[in-house]
């Protein structure tokens, strides 16, 4: 008879697959003493094959493609070859197909037959029922870990496995990488861009575990609870067992300044230019764009209906000059280094809400289970106060600390040291632009630059 061998495990901590190696062994000499030729050996090595697993096995996929190229197939035990029900009709019904028996833990089973096909099928079931078992065992392992704020899964960056006194496997601050982590954010927190964040632990070969940093990595990193010291799990945040890098206020002012709504993602080229995605047209508040004019100077301009165009220079100059006289004065900057943002933050915190509950009546009446006029009052009255909500934002400054830490007589210094990324920051943080149609003999009057203060 022709033997095909199938073995398989789910968890090989070692790596060196000996669970397998074992049972392919075991799986010869059961062949070797029925005087079985062996045509194919198949392993699975860390997979697992419940109905829970979600790996690939291509080996088994295999299995099913060369079963009609053997007379019996052998496995370690039933559950080596599946531990789900389904799984096991499928298996049956094929090997009736092609004829094949199934033999495992030393007893050969002829799938046509009544009695077998109900042993190999009850051994099915009892496979399926250890693995959701194991399954439960995990999950409460897990919810119970959770709970305790204790860690899970591969270490960060920014610690290191340890051992404590009793020998348990702990998670401390790696040195360099913790360090890494309180700097990028000490940079952000002084209003540096996450761009030159980047550059600058790039240049330093400070690198994310032996790969350049990326932006977008970066700021998963800093805004990852896992540094301020907490566990989330499903959504519910409990304090974690591992010393913290950052502090809980440092984390917060974080979150702030890379989720304000007012703070744009830059992709692609650095910014060059000062007012580009800034500025609004005064006439219908798109966005300009800088345009090259034939004569070689530059020129902001409506970027949707060309309703205005001026002179570059003469813009930046003009809000250039408008924002230092502004951050130069006593009780501007008395005013910003006073305030901690703590109402933008709560207004920003309602919107997410209401935006969410929004969401959720939508699907709902989506799916049938809200009356279409209970979920019209619903969601007007959502609608109001995420209007209110988003007013009140609207009346403080975004959450860029670079303006009060240039405020004062030396604001004009300060602005000068500004990268252009920086002086945006500022900006966006204090005011909005707009530019508006003047007359073709006047375009240079400052008054058509209309900028608006934030509270």
């Amino acid at each position: 008879m022709r033997a095909l061998i199938y073995a398989r495990v789910s968890s090989d901590p070692s790596g060196r697959g000996r669970s397998v190696a074992d049972q392919i062994v075991d799986c010869r000499e059961i062949c070797h003493r029925n005087g079985w030729t062996i045509v194919d050996e198949l392993q699975d090595n860390d997979i697992g094959a419940s109905r829970w697993s979600k790996k690939d096995r291509p080996e088994y996929r295999r299995l099913h493609q060369l079963l009609s190229e053997a007379d019996v197939l052998v496995t370690w035990e039933a559950s080596r070859a599946l531990r789900d029900l389904a799984a096991y009709l499928e298996l049956r019904d094929l090997c009736t197909e092609h004829g094949v028996q199934w033999c495992y833990s030393g007893q050969v089973y002829d799938l046509n037959r009544g009695d077998d096909r109900f042993r190999t099928g009850l051994d099915a079931l009892l496979s399926e029922n250890e693995a959701e078992k194991m399954r439960e065992r995990v999950l409460r392992g897990l919810r119970s870990r959770a709970a305790a704020g204790e860690p899970h899964g591969k270490v960060p960056y920014g610690y290191k496995a340890a051992l404590d006194d009793n020998g348990h496997r702990i998670r401390v601050p790696h040195p360099e990488e913790a360090q890494v982590i309180r700097d990028a954010a000490k940079m952000l927190r002084a209003g540096e861009s996450l761009r030159a964040i980047v550059r600058r632990l790039n240049s330093e070969g400070r690198m994310n575990r032996g790969r350049p940093w990326s932006a977008i990595e970066i700021r998963r990193k800093l805004l990852s609870p896992t540094y301020a010291g907490y566990r989330v799990h499903h959504g519910t945040q409990v304090l974690a067992t591992w010393e913290s890098i950052l502090s809980t206020e440092d984390h917060q002012a974080i979150t702030a300044i890379l989720k304000d709504p007012e703070r744009l993602t830059q992709r692609g080229s650095d910014p060059v230019h000062l007012l580009t995605g800034i500025a609004v047209c005064g006439e219908c508040g798109t966005p300009v764009v800088r345009r090259k004019n034939a004569s070689g100077t530059s020129s902001y301009t409506c970027s949707a209906k060309y309703c205005v165009t001026r002179s570059k220079p003469i813009v930046d100059e003009v809000v250039e000059a408008v924002i230092v006289a502004r951050l130069a004065q006593p009780d501007v900057a008395e005013a910003l280094r006073a305030g901690d943002g703590s109402q933008r933050r709560e207004a920003l915190a309602e919107i997410r809400v209401l935006k969410e509950r929004l969401a959720a009546y939508e699907q709902k009446a989506i799916e049938g289970d809200l009356e279409p006029d209970e979920y019209t009052r619903i969601r007007d009255g959502l609608r109001a106060k995420l209007a209110d909500a988003e007013a009140r934002a609207d009346n403080f400054t975004g959450g860029s600390p670079l303006p009060r830490q240039i405020a004062g007589p030396n604001a004009a210094e300060l602005w000068e040291s500004l990268a252009i990324d920086a002086k945006r920051s500022v900006i966006r943080a204090l005011c909005r632009v707009y530019i508006d149609k003047a007359p073709r003999n006047d375009t240079a009057n400052p008054k058509y630059i209309r900028i608006e203060w934030k509270a």
